[in-house]
């Protein structure tokens, strides 16, 4: 049995009485007031129901509206011994008030009495109600009302909700530097905090004011300057037209949720929130008044066509960025292989000189001495090493040309990336260049090709220096 009332009605059925329930945010009050009481024997249903929970409480016997004892939890079963002891005179009233102290430092408020707490929540305005739970919601990111009487109730927003315990992100969040709110520390919300995200089953004040609050962080994070006072929201929008008016929170009915709507399509992804930001505030400056704040959908619809609009605009300039991008790319790998095929060419004119050289005085003298000994004189063993020499002194500038080329190729690839970063995020650079990809594919391969050139040509001179050594008579 899970309601106190139910459990009272079979304690005291012999008995007569009027049971009066307050449930609020902080406490429960149940008072039980006799007109004829019968004695009772057994309290454990009533126990067994308080301590499956872990809120604190005490019951109270009353005589004449003065406390003449109290229980707790110790001590629950002395309390029939002290009632029954009681002797009642003729106009004496018996009262028993079982005060239940909510324990509200964790993510759970439990509420005895539905009917009471929603009488309780219909007596307080929405700002008042956020303010009671405030607290909670920032330590633990929401605050959850668990219907004992009624557990298969459900009602679900981000910070504020009915039976369900399901997990939020903590707040506050870093898109409340998009505008100026005044209470952002105290109120770090947005509308989609408050949205009621399912059907709810259960007719509760809760989803009036989740309505109102939704209303109104829909106008703090959309207007450029607000504050709240004494209820009332004032605030400021700078668009094509400069706005200054206030409205009451208790006005923010569902003739605002429009707001709700472009606030939520604003937010509901972190990119290009102040583009989204600008071009609703500028379409809103020419909808509303001082004096009329509703909107229809109607203008929600003309947000989004503006923003498609804009989005066509960019996309234009984003695909002739991208384009130069990719030209600048291409130059820059064409730079590269131009220096591999220039390296390549001098790589060919050396052994060709090298190789004529020899091949002329290997012909020659073997053609005069008609055998193959002592081919190379002194005078050409001389002249082929002097011809070594200016070879790798060649081959030494080359090298010092094409790394010179090299890092001012990597400084000329990392200028066209920065250049651009004022038009298109660093994310955006990394996806055309295909986070580098091809680049540095390119210069691996120039620094392959480079060392592979270079130890041909250190070989090829090598493989020369040992046939004119083995053929000049001067060894």
């Amino acid at each position: 049995m899970n309601n106190l009332v139910h459990i009272f009605e079979s304690i005291f059925e012999k008995s007569k009485f009027k049971c009066i329930v307050s449930d609020v945010f902080e406490k429960a009050t149940f008072s039980l007031k006799f007109w004829e009481y019968d004695s009772v024997s057994n309290i454990n249903s009533l126990s067994e129901f308080l301590s499956s929970y872990t809120d604190d409480w005490t019951l109270f016997i009353l005589l004449n509206d003065e406390t003449i004892s109290s229980f707790d939890s110790k001590f629950i079963y002395d309390f029939t011994k002290s009632l029954n002891e009681i002797q009642l005179l003729e106009g004496d009233v018996l009262e028993l008030k079982l005060v239940i102290y909510k324990k509200n430092n964790s993510t759970t408020v439990n509420v005895y009495n539905s009917k009471s707490f929603e009488d309780w929540l219909e007596s307080r305005s929405a700002i008042e109600v956020l303010n009671v739970v405030l607290n909670q919601i920032k330590k633990n990111g929401y605050v959850n009302f668990n219907y004992i009487d009624n557990p298969s109730a459900l009602l679900f927003s981000k910070r504020i909700r009915i039976n369900s315990l399901k997990s939020v992100d903590d707040l506050p969040r870093t898109y409340l530097e998009y505008f100026n709110f005044n209470q952002n520390t105290e109120y770090p919300f947005i509308a989609n905090d408050f949205e009621i995200e399912n059907t709810p089953n259960i007719d509760s004040s809760i989803s009036v004011h989740l309505g109102k609050l939704q209303n109104l962080f829909s106008l703090t994070s959309l207007f450029d300057n607000s504050y709240l006072e004494n209820g009332i929201l004032n605030f400021q929008l700078k668009g094509y037209k400069f706005l200054k008016s206030k409205i009451r929170i208790s006005d923010l009915n569902q003739d605002y949720d429009t707001y709700s709507n472009i606030t939520s399509w604003i937010y509901s992804e972190n990119a290009n929130i102040a583009d989204k930001l600008g071009i609703s505030r500028n379409i809103l400056s020419l909808e509303i008044d001082n004096d009329n704040l509703i909107i229809s959908n109607k203008v929600f619809q003309s947000i989004l066509s503006a923003h498609k609009i804009y989005l066509k605009e960019n996309v234009a300039k984003y695909l002739e960025v991208r384009t130069k991008i990719n030209n600048d790319l291409n130059e820059i790998l064409k730079e590269i292989r131009s220096s591999l095929q220039e390296l390549s060419q001098n790589y060919q004119k050396s052994n060709f000189l090298y190789l004529s050289f020899f091949i002329s005085v290997f012909v020659l003298r073997t053609l005069m001495k008609n055998d193959f000994e002592d081919i190379f004189t002194t005078d050409a063993t001389v002249i082929f090493f002097a011809l070594l020499s200016i070879s790798f002194l060649y081959l030494a500038y080359t090298i010092w040309v094409v790394c010179s080329l090299r890092n001012r190729v990597k400084k000329r690839y990392e200028n066209v990336k920065a250049k651009n970063l004022d038009v298109l995020n660093k994310n955006d650079i990394k996806r055309i260049l295909n986070n580098d990809s091809e680049f540095d594919d390119e210069i691996c391969n120039f620094n392959l090709k480079l060392t592979i050139y270079v130890i041909l040509w250190i070989l090829t001179m090598g493989v020369l220096t040992v046939a004119v050594a083995f053929m000049s008579e001067i060894y």
